[in-house]
């Protein structure tokens, strides 16, 4: 069924950076923020923190299960807005080359779509901006439940 854009306040035309046939020059600009972003967050990862990762087995099988198209959910429940890019640099190396293997997250256009230069860095690292309150009928949710159609993550 068609959904709705029922929101208090609507995202203004510079903060929607996603076509809906994306070019070749589109992805490629994608391409390379998530390649990059990746790489400060896999150095970040390895090098600048103490971490353990417990059920790495786990993180590989959705790799497999992105492979093969399927939708993944994942959720972080997290203070800190750095989770979700050092998630990335968890990834096997593998996972870079592999676009459908990156993850989309959905971001608050007040935090991350505040500017059209933050608009189009967020916008390219897959990140989809929503407007918190407005709960889930809006263009952001609506987008991001097409990339799960499509076997994104």
């Amino acid at each position: 069924p068609p959904r709705c854009v029922c929101s208090a306040r609507m995202l203004k035309d510079w903060q929607w950076r996603f076509p809906e046939q994306p070019s070749a020059l589109w992805n490629m600009r994608s391409r390379l923020t998530l390649r990059v972003v990746w790489l400060a967050s896999k150095i970040f990862y390895t090098i600048g923190m103490r971490t353990r990762l417990h059920g790495r087995e786990h993180l590989h099988a959705l790799e497999s299960l992105m492979r093969a198209r399927t939708g993944v959910v994942t959720v972080c429940n997290h203070p800190s807005c750095l989770d979700d890019p050092v998630l990335w640099g968890m990834l096997s190396w593998s996972a870079i080359l592999r676009p459908q293997t990156m993850r989309w997250s959905l971001g608050a256009d007040n935090i991350c779509f505040t500017r059209p230069l933050h608009a189009e860095f967020f916008s390219m690292g897959q990140t989809i901006p929503v407007h918190r309150g407005a709960g889930v009928y809006q263009k952001g949710v609506d987008y991001a439940i097409k990339q799960l159609d499509r076997g994104g993550w």
